[in-house]
């Protein structure tokens, strides 16, 4: 399996925050108390990914038209314009459409990762709530929390119930 993607938006902030998916009942005081900060953070480098990949579409649709606009202007052999279908099909294999669509491209990769790793938090918060109650109903001891720990320390595989 290769390496996870990785935005170019902010990649070390990134891989600090997707670290803090995983649940770990050991600190769960901590992680109740920290939740709220990492979501927000996460929330606001998502808003900002989105608003990026907005513009870049943007400049995108701005890059397109002035392409077609100088496709306008160039007049053939012949002496008149070349036609719109002609220009339609000539702007994709322009290099500066191209560029303007490996930017986009990034920046949509950019927002996705950002509103996923923002649900993964968000799941993760929900996660923090039930194991709070779990342990609150008596159904997970500490006793239970730290031999689960012993176990994943020692590296013995977990039955998936």
């Amino acid at each position: 399996m290769g390496e996870l993607a990785l935005p170019s938006l902010h990649p070390d902030r990134y891989r600090i925050l997707r670290q803090r998916t995983q649940l770990d009942l050991m600190r769960l005081d901590e992680e109740l108390s920290e939740m709220s900060v990492v979501l927000h953070e996460a929330g606001e480098l998502a808003v900002l990914a989105a608003e990026l990949s907005d513009r870049k579409k943007a400049d995108l649709e701005i890059t397109s038209a002035m392409i077609a606009a100088e496709l306008r202007g160039n007049v053939g052999d012949s002496g008149k314009a070349p036609s719109e279908t002609r220009i339609a099909s000539e702007i994709p294999q322009h290099p500066d459409y191209v560029t303007a669509l490996d930017v986009y491209g990034q920046a949509k990769l950019d927002a996705a990762l950002w509103r996923n790793l923002q649900d993964a938090l968000r799941t993760k918060s929900s996660s923090i709530r039930a194991a709070a109650d779990l342990i609150a109903a008596g159904y997970l001891t500490a006793d239970h929390i730290t031999n689960q720990r012993r176990k994943e320390i020692r590296g013995v595989p977990q039955p998936r119930s």
